[in-house]
């Protein structure tokens, strides 16, 4: 199954409910983007991303269960040893994405073909914000 974001949000003029596969937002509007391509401005105050479908899993899991558990906590210890070492105290949350890793791999490096992104996130006057990103 291919993944497919999903969205949904009311049309700011027919308050017809929307369903979309994406999203843009310019010039304090909100657009939902359905799935024909055609766009719909949505009230911000209807705006929701409801998740996406999940591809299927390997028959044959090219990893294990304990090797994914494995990896969880190194990046994990990793994660929180940098923050104590460096003493960075209001970071309460990372979210870290990676894709095209084969070719690193196979290269020993992160190569140009591996896009990531990383994004630190804490609380400053009792909100949520960015404290800190990388492309």
């Amino acid at each position: 199954m291919e993944k497919t974001f999903k969205v949904i949000g009311r049309d700011i003029n027919t308050n017809e409910k929307i369903n979309g596969i994406g999203f843009k937002s310019y010039d304090d509007k909100l657009i939902i983007i359905k799935e024909d391509l055609t766009e719909h401005i949505v009230s911000r105050d209807s705006f929701r991303i409801i998740g996406y479908d999940m591809p299927g899993e390997f028959e044959n899991k090219p990893i294990s269960i304990m090797q994914v558990y494995e990896l969880h906590n190194a990046l994990m210890k990793t994660t929180i040893d940098y923050l104590r070492n460096q003493n960075i105290k209001d970071v309460d949350e990372i979210m870290f994405y990676a894709d095209g890793l084969l070719e690193s791999v196979k290269y020993g490096k992160w190569n140009a073909c591996t896009d990531s992104n990383v994004t630190l996130f804490g609380y400053e006057n009792n909100k949520r914000k960015i404290a800190g990103y990388s492309i």
